[in-house]
């Protein structure tokens, strides 16, 4: 599965939603629309996702009884104290939360302030000489939150013909 960006995208969204598309390189595509509460609820901020099946000419793909192939519409959480700190958005920098020993902290690249490239792979960690911890380069709760729904997109599709005999009448 490939991110890209589908013709007929959404613009001119406000700053609390956001849609990926990606390219699952068997000529199916799917877009997910996310929302982001923009309220901390019970100390979590909640960000809520759907994935529909797409063309290549980013328009909807239509089931057998006219609605939008879809997933079910989710909602997803992050704590708020995290979000920012050990957990961003999109992938970014963030404050790694676990041990690091003396060792690993010689073995590390040394920074004095928070890298601004990204790093090569998820994982890697780099010491701040200034702030005394790691920052760790991760993917984003939202770039997460939008895999798995296409992997729900996925499951959906790969039972949909059995689906299709369940009902009334079998056409």
């Amino acid at each position: 599965m490939k991110k890209i960006q589908l013709p007929n995208y959404p613009q001119s969204l406000p700053s609390h939603i956001d849609v990926r598309d990606f390219d699952l390189e068997d000529g199916r595509y799917v877009r997910v629309f996310m929302e982001l509460d923009t309220e901390v609820k019970v100390g979590h901020f909640h960000l809520s996702a759907q994935a529909y099946e797409m063309t290549a000419d980013g328009n909807f793909v239509t089931a057998p009884n006219g609605y939008p192939s879809r997933t079910e519409r989710t909602t997803h959480t992050v704590m708020a104290s995290a979000l920012g700190d050990t957990a961003q958005l999109d992938d970014d920098w963030v404050r790694h939360d676990g041990q690091v020993s003396p060792e690993t902290v010689i073995e590390l690249q040394h920074v004095d302030q928070r890298p601004t490239e990204p790093a090569s792979e998820y994982g890697v960690l780099v010491w701040d000489t200034t702030r005394n911890h790691a920052w760790r380069w991760a993917e984003g709760f939202a770039d997460g939150t939008a895999r798995a729904k296409v992997q729900d997109m996925l499951a959906i599709l790969a039972s949909s013909t059995v689906r299709s005999g369940l009902g009334f009448r079998r056409n």
